[in-house]
């Protein structure tokens, strides 16, 4: 009675093998590449002072305040 029989299943594939184990997040390299970044970012850092560039009395660098305008015709 081989008609009925069911044909046998193939076996199942072997699983995969377990990936490698990640870099750690907190190596020296990555540590040091870091402290770069932010020793660059305070270097390049301005202050307030630096970006204004007027005093209370408006520019600094203006001298037509000190120049009369003169008559025209005389």
């Amino acid at each position: 009675m081989g008609i009925f029989r069911a044909p046998k299943m193939p076996a199942p594939p072997p699983p995969p093998a377990p990936a490698p184990e990640p870099p750690s997040y907190d190596d020296e390299a990555r540590k040091k590449e870091i402290e770069e970044k932010r020793a660059a970012i305070r270097r390049n850092r301005k202050g307030r002072k630096q970006t204004i560039l007027t005093g209370a009395d408006g520019l600094e660098d203006d001298n037509s305040l000190l120049v009369k305008k003169k008559k025209l015709g005389g």
